[in-house]
This record gives structure tokens, C-alpha cells and sequence, in this order.
């Protein structure tokens, strides 16, 4: 018989899970440098449909071509917002592209040493339009306007950080050919250099930007001024081929539930599986699990191929297997999906962690060893989640 404390227990458990649906999430809290040069402005990212083109790479010699771009400072900046500064670099770089993030140590530590002479200058022009979630299987983040944000304020960016995703205008006028690329132009803003920051991208210090910044600077010829681009091919607009046909197969895919009781539960929670787990404990009753769904089948999406996946429990009763599949499936949830089958006590959150709380949401990493590296009691942070992801031992940035 079922002490009146235990009793007690269980319909304490019963009410945080029925009422504790949590969607307070984490903010970063590292603060962002301050760049004054700007002028000003309110910006929402519009991204258009831009015609297919011929682009052309700026010759050696070019006028810096202009352009007022949105930075992720909430200020608007032109060629002529950099004026004083006796080198410009404008490079083109990306959030997903993993040349870019390789380089993206090497490019903070540029702009610090060379503060007083050169002006850095990073734009992203990859459009949104032309983007699926399989395509930042080596990142925490996309390129869009909000996720330029969190990379800048999470690297602590201290150079202008500038949106052209909307018409990629500033990237159709410098042609660059992957990311990243740069181009560096004098006092008079003449192109000197352009090409890429070293010839090993994971090794070096930026040694060709930086003989090439040299040889500007004390006004001497720089030997080599045209130099090839390793890196990501820009995602422009009108190249929408592989984002649909990427849209297209994940959509086709079909979306399944199965029951699962304790015993299942227990012996699926010993992870016997190569594979870094993402397990979410959801219900379709739940408004923070349902919010957050779309975010974990992206983050499904942009891992899948590697050795990563997406395990869904719904702790919705058994009669409302039909509604929890309904949901799944206009989510497009092809991942591994389960409702649980049997009673809910303390013996479910026992065979899925123990420091589970009980409240839902609750997302847990788990890796091949059984440890859990993440734990979100409560509706998740997106970019803390998939930071989590990323730099994880068995999947890491290249």
C-alpha cells in the first residue's frame, strides 16, 4: 500500500509537470564591443529576390566600391565611415562556413594588432532565402541577421559586423568568390590586395593579409596582389537549386510514433549507440514543447549526417496518440519519435535522468558514454543548445 508520503510525492510530481511548462531562456551575458562610427538606425532584414548575374571579382586598382549596410551594432555604415583609418580591409565571411570560423581568431587578432591603421571590415552577403538547416552541419549558427548578432556578441567582435543578405548588393560590386575573402585598399581607396588571409587555413597567423597590409602601409609593391580563396561558395539568391531539393527530400521523409513503456525507456536510455543523442521530453499539450519543436527537427536536420541524432518522448496519455502524431507530422518530424506508455512517476524520470526535475520541456545531451553534456529544464536557448552540439568531442568545426 502507497504511503501517504509517497502519495503525496507523486502529486507533487504530477502538478510541476502539468503546470511548470518553463520558457525562461538563458541569455549571454558577454558584452558586446562598442563601435561609434555608424550612424544610427532601426533595420528588419527583408530578404529579396535578386536576379541571376555574371559576378566579376574587383580588380586591382578599383575604387572601393560604396555601400550602407546594417551592422550588428544597430548602426548603418558606408565606405566613408572609415575615412580616417589608412587601410581598409572588407572581408567577406560567414557564420556556418568553416574556413570562416577557422579564420575568425586570426581576423580579431588583426584588427587589435593593426587598431591604429587599419580599419576591419566583416560583411556577410549570404542570402537566407537560399538556406536549409543541412547546410550548417559545421556550425552553431546560420547567417542570418539575428544569428550575425549572437556571433558577434559571443566572439566579442570589435570591428563592424555588416548584414548583405538582403540584396547581397555590396557582395554583387566586390565579387568574392568564397568565404573569406578580402580586399584591401589604401588612404585613397584604391584595391591593393585581394584574396585570402593565409594558405593554411587551419595553421598561420594571416601572413599574406598581413605582408600584404605591410607593403601598404610603408607604400612599397606588394609582391603577390591577386591570391586564390579557399573557403565556401557564396549562397546566392537565385541559386536556389540545392535548398529546395534539400526542403524537398526532408519533407518526402515519413514521419512515424511508436509506444515505448518503462523497460524500452530504460534499456534506449543506455545508449547503445555511437551516436551524440539530443532526447527532448515533450507533450503535445505543452505550449513551450510545441514553440520549440520546429528549432529541435532544424537542429535534427543540420546534424544528420553526422554522427548525431533527435529522439522525441511525449509523455501525452495513450489516447492522444493520434493528436501527438497529427503534430509530429506537421512539424515534419522525421526523427526518432516515441509516446510514453506507461504510468508517470518517479520511476520515469529515474530511466531518463535523475536530475531531471520534472517539469517539461526537458532536453538532454547525451553522449555514446552515457554522460549528459546539456541539460534544459525548461524551454531551450537555441544558440547555447546547438553551441553545445558543436563543440562537443564527438562532433567539433571541421
Amino acid at each position: 500500500m502507497i504511503s501517504t508520503v509517497k502519495q503525496l510525492m507523486l502529486i507533487a510530481l504530477f502538478l510541476n509537470i502539468l503546470f511548470a511548462c518553463q520558457t525562461k531562456k538563458k541569455q549571454i551575458s558577454k558584452p558586446q564591443a562598442k563601435v561609434e562610427m555608424g550612424v544610427p538606425g532601426d533595420f528588419y532584414p527583408m530578404p529579396q529576390e535578386v536576379a541571376e548575374q555574371k559576378v566579376k571579382t574587383l580588380p586591382i586598382g578599383a575604387t572601393a566600391p560604396n555601400f550602407r549596410l546594417p551592422g550588428v551594432d544597430g548602426r548603418f555604415y558606408t565606405v566613408q565611415s572609415f575615412e580616417k583609418s589608412s587601410v581598409l580591409m572588407v572581408i567577406f565571411t560567414s557564420n556556418h562556413c568553416p574556413e570562416a570560423q577557422a579564420y575568425e581568431a586570426r581576423i580579431m587578432a588583426l584588427a587589435d594588432d593593426y587598431k591604429d591603421e587599419v580599419q576591419v571590415v566583416a560583411i556577410s552577403s549570404n542570402s537566407p532565402r537560399n538556406a536549409q538547416p543541412e547546410m550548417y552541419s559545421i556550425s552553431d549558427l546560420g547567417d542570418s541577421f539575428e544569428d550575425m548578432k549572437l556571433r558577434a556578441l559571443d566572439k566579442g567582435y570589435k570591428f563592424p559586423y555588416l548584414y548583405d543578405g538582403d540584396t547581397q548588393s555590396a557582395a554583387l560590386d566586390y565579387g568574392p568568390v568564397a568565404t573569406p575573402h578580402v580586399f584591401l585598399f589604401d588612404k585613397s581607396r584604391k584595391l591593393k590586395y585581394q584574396g585570402r588571409l593565409d594558405k593554411d587555413v587551419h595553421a598561420g597567423k594571416a601572413g599574406d593579409v598581413r605582408a600584404a597590409i605591410d607593403a601598404i602601409l610603408l607604400g612599397v609593391e606588394i609582391l603577390e596582389p591577386n591570391t586564390s580563396v579557399k573557403g565556401c561558395e557564396i549562397l546566392w539568391e537565385w541559386n536556389r537549386t540545392e535548398a529546395n531539393a534539400l526542403n524537398a527530400d526532408w519533407r518526402a521523409k515519413e514521419v512515424k510514433l511508436n509506444t515505448l513503456g518503462l523497460e524500452g525507456l530504460r534499456i534506449l536510455m543506455n545508449h547503445d549507440s555511437n551516436k551524440l543523442w539530443l532526447v527532448n521530453i515533450w507533450a503535445s499539450w505543452c505550449p513551450p514543447c510545441r514553440d520549440e519543436l520546429p528549432d529541435l527537427i532544424a537542429t535534427h536536420r543540420m546534424f544528420q549526417h553526422r554522427d548525431f541524432e533527435l529522439i522525441t518522448i511525449s509523455i501525452d496519455k495513450a489516447d492522444r496518440m493520434e493528436k501527438v502524431l497529427e503534430m509530429l507530422k506537421n512539424n515534419h518530424a522525421a526523427v526518432s519519435n516515441f509516446i510514453y506508455a506507461d504510468d508517470l512517476n518517479y520511476d520515469l524520470i529515474s530511466a531518463i535522468d535523475r536530475e531531471w526535475n520534472g517539469t517539461i520541456p526537458y532536453t538532454i545531451l547525451v553522449g555514446p558514454d552515457g554522460n549528459i553534456s546539456y541539460r534544459s529544464h525548461g524551454a531551450i536557448d537555441l544558440f547555447e543548445l546547438r553551441k553545445a552540439i558543436v563543440d562537443h568531442p564527438k562532433m567539433g568545426r571541421k
